[in-house]
């Protein structure tokens, strides 16, 4: 009975999930406008304690924005000027 339960179960959720409207897929953003992004870093601050991975997580932002097709400037550790 209980195995029963859980295949009605299983049935009624893939009823619903194939009721759903299905999302079609458009054009690319990059294709839609030219896309630009500055990515920032920095570990290193004057009044602050030296932060740890600031430096790696814009690279890795800046790294997946380009792969989307952004147009990346990447600066690390920046002073005020």
């Amino acid at each position: 009975k209980i195995q029963i339960a859980r295949i009605a179960n299983l049935e009624e959720k893939l009823n619903l999930i194939q009721q759903q409207p299905t999302v079609t897929q458009t054009a690319p953003m990059t294709t839609l406008a030219k896309r630009r992004a500055l990515v920032i870093g920095n570990d290193s601050y004057a009044s602050v304690t030296k932060l740890v991975n600031a430096r790696e997580d814009a690279k890795s932002i800046a790294s997946n924005l380009t792969s989307v097709g952004y147009q990346v400037t990447l600066k690390l550790d920046l002073n005020a000027r």
